[in-house]
């Protein structure tokens, strides 16, 4: 399985506190196919909105093109150990 981590910086990210708003999951080892998406916590629906966008822009190679994307609010860093306990925060 991989897992992307989807942060939100509110103010820009320049600035290092963000939101995690959620992970988004592969279920092979690849990344190939369209994610699962598990929420961490309630979102809005702008920002919601914005990360459904963000994917399917991302299509087909979402894995990889979310990781390089440019953004001044949004990045997605792969992480290794992932629980659906987990809950979302600020850093």
């Amino acid at each position: 399985m991989r897992v992307l981590e989807a942060r939100f910086y509110p103010e820009r990210r320049s600035n290092p506190h963000f939101y995690v708003v959620g992970h988004l999951l592969w279920r092979d080892r690849h990344g190939d196919g369209d994610p699962f998406f598990q929420p961490c916590g309630a979102s809005s629906r702008p920002i919601t909105f914005k990360l459904n966008y963000l994917m399917n822009w991302a299509k087909p190679d979402c894995f990889h093109r979310l990781q390089a994307l440019r953004s001044e609010f949004w990045s997605f860093v792969e992480i290794s150990e992932w629980s659906a306990g987990q809950k979302g925060g600020t850093a």
